[in-house]
């Protein structure tokens, strides 16, 4: 763990293996307290190997209350099976509960069955923190779900009252979105004939009723087990085990966001160097480490993605850009903790900045991750090991804007102040020349054609105002021909952008020339 940021430093083996040797466990442990209860000793047996099972997976996992309950449970008498084992499954699933879900992690069940006492029996083989079940009893209800929902597994009956269940399994062959998708058929008439048809359809399993529960149990946990590393592979980088970028812009359109909350991002200082110096072997453990550190320090409803080879972007709903940027700041710190080490063996380390966004709701995506790349850009032009943020109400720079157009002046003056900047508007030159004299800016945006004194005449004139021989001056006008662009530069501009403009541009120049 990093001293000074309290982030653990990531060493190999130290990431939690659950759920995906958790789930399949506790299903098992689940179906054979069922048939405790019910009477049947078979599942006392099945209950005392899983207390063992899950003894050694704690003990190397470190989890002290699920080692005392499985510990509790391995010792108990037969009298007291039922009571331990129901106090270890509880404990698995507050475990299970404290880790908080994956976005591989959640499943849509879809189980097809016409009969009242089929279905309760399914049902608690089937239930599970990360599942949803829906349960129909008709062919037209399950396609009304297939249509709707993303199911990860289907389990049907054969003979429904409006069809075969067979027809059903043909039918969801033929999507592609469902080639993939584990099918599974529980039906009384399970001749061979019958069972080689369903098989020959594209169903895993066929389970003859009565319905045994903990043989269902566990072929299903296998089944999203699969279903769970397939989604893994499609979603998450190798390398980091971040989410990917695709994954993270899918998130940001399903969520709704509060107000406020913020956008991050993260960049390694000199990494194409560090490439250049040191071969890729080295590069890519750089990678890793840094990817398992943020993996672990990002909390529990933010998430966190690789972006680009080493700049990793992390959405925060609900938080500030205060609290963001301390979460970001322990990050580089952290980050700066970690001791790598070259093909010779000998230690090194890397820095890293970042850079933070507030958004509200509405915001756009592609607006809000360009906002914080530009703030990414200033930190490693400042030299690095830093981390830029939007400017806040204490520390805003005042910035005079000259514009007469009204949309135009609105368009910036809202983005302008929701960056946090105060922004002095004037539609006429002279009036503008003179809120300049009466008032302290830190920067002025111009347009040039405008009643009273057009742009180039102002700027000419502030450049004659000591006080503003160096002020950050951009021109921002439709006047976009070369002799007007020259004339601009010639006259003191630091910067000309030519109408239409974008908002995220304008935002990302003036921070550049703040910076200067």
């Amino acid at each position: 763990m990093s001293p000074r940021t309290g982030i653990p430093v990531p060493s190999p083996g130290g990431r939690l293996r659950a759920p995906e040797l958790l789930q399949p466990r506790l299903a098992v442990l689940t179906a054979g307290l069922m048939r405790l209860e019910r009477g049947e000793q078979e599942g006392a047996g099945t209950i005392r190997r899983m207390g063992k099972v899950f003894l050694n997976w704690a003990i190397g996992e470190g989890l002290e209350n699920v080692e005392k309950a499985a510990f509790d449970l391995v010792g108990a008498d037969d009298a007291d099976l039922l009571e331990f084992g129901s106090a270890l499954r509880a404990q698995l699933k507050a475990t299970l509960s404290s880790m908080g879900p994956e976005p591989s992690q959640h499943f849509v069940v879809l189980v097809v069955e016409d009969d009242p006492t089929d279905v309760i029996f399914l049902e608690l083989a089937l239930q599970a923190p990360d599942r949803t079940i829906h349960t129909v009893s008709t062919l037209a209800e399950a396609q009304e779900i297939l249509d709707r929902e993303e199911v990860a597994l289907l389990m049907t009956d054969l003979y429904l009252p409006d069809g075969d269940g067979r027809t059903l399994l043909a039918h969801v062959r033929d999507q592609e979105r469902y080639i993939d998708l584990p099918l599974l058929v529980v039906s009384g008439h399970g001749t061979p004939d019958v069972k080689a048809e369903c098989l020959a359809l594209g169903a895993q399993s066929f389970f003859e009723k009565p319905v045994d529960p903990t043989a269902i149990a566990t072929t299903v946990s296998s089944c999203l087990h699969a279903v769970a590393k397939r989604r893994l592979n499609e979603t998450t980088d190798a390398l980091t085990h971040l989410l990917k970028r695709n994954v993270i812009r899918d998130l940001w359109d399903r969520w709704t966001f509060p107000d406020p909350s913020s956008v991050g991002i993260v960049g390694l200082d000199g990494f194409r160097k560090l490439e250049e110096r040191f071969d890729h072997e080295i590069a890519d453990s750089v990678l890793a480490s840094v990817g398992t550190l943020i993996r672990d320090a990002v909390p529990k409803g933010s998430v966190a993605a690789r972006w680009e080879e080493a700049e990793f972007l992390l959405l925060c709903p609900g938080l500030n850009r205060q609290a963001t940027s301390g979460l970001l700041q322990k990050i580089l710190d952290a980050i700066r903790d970690l001791t790598h080490r070259d093909p010779r063996g000998e230690s090194f380390r890397v820095t890293a900045s970042g850079g933070v966004v507030e958004i509200t709701s509405g915001a756009v995506f592609d607006d809000a991750v360009e906002e914080a790349y530009a703030l990414l850009e200033e930190a490693f032009e400042s030299g690095g090991n830093t981390l830029a943020e939007t400017a806040g109400a204490d520390d805003a720079a005042t910035i005079l804007v000259a514009e007469d157009d009204p949309l135009s002046a609105g368009i910036l003056i809202h983005r302008l102040e929701k960056e946090g900047f105060n922004v002095l508007h004037f539609p006429d030159g002279s009036e503008a020349l003179e809120g300049a004299l009466a008032n302290q800016i830190s920067m002025a945006i111009l347009d040039v054609k405008m009643p009273g004194m057009d742009g180039f005449e102002l700027l000419e004139r502030l450049r004659k105002v000591p006080a503003y021989y160096g002020l950050p001056i951009m021109m921002l006008t439709s006047m976009g021909r070369e002799e007007d662009i020259a004339r601009g530069f010639d006259l003191g501009a630091d910067d000309y952008m030519v109408k239409p403009f974008s908002p995220v541009e304008v935002l990302a120049r003036v921070r550049r020339l703040l910076k200067r």
